[in-house]
């Protein structure tokens, strides 16, 4: 992995995820989101980024895990940990309540974040395309 195009993707990967995700909510629930939210959800979205997207990032390069199926897998799973993180209150029961709208969502925004940090990071097209 190249440093500078890891790091970029790191930087690019959280707000066109989040960008993708939510205009394809704005297709399908044109009354449904609010705009003020995107400002917070870019928050977390970065936050999560670094708390759990550059450990994963290592260890995908000690791995040498570099196909964008496996970064598709830990992104989706990623996503609903990440939410389940920030909805956790230790004075509420043990796992936060979660509908299933919301795991989808978590999970397409992480499989979402994931793809365009493989495909800015480490797609090539001479090595998916050689002779």
């Amino acid at each position: 992995m190249n440093l500078a195009r890891t790091l970029v993707g790191l930087l690019v990967a959280p707000p066109a995820g989040l960008l993708l995700f939510a205009l394809g909510e704005r297709m399908l629930n044109p009354s449904h989101i609010d705009d003020s939210l995107l400002a917070v959800a870019l928050y977390f979205t970065c936050a999560i980024t670094l708390v759990l997207g550059v450990p994963t990032v290592l260890l995908f390069r000690f791995f040498n895990l570099r196909r964008w199926w496996q970064f598709a897998i830990a992104g989706a799973l990623l996503g609903p940990i990440a939410m389940l993180i920030i909805q956790y209150n230790p004075r509420a029961s043990l796992i936060p309540h979660m509908e299933v709208s919301q795991f989808v969502a978590c999970a397409l925004l992480g499989l979402a974040c994931a793809l365009i940090f493989w495909a800015i990071a480490l797609f090539r097209i001479s090595e998916t395309h050689a002779a």
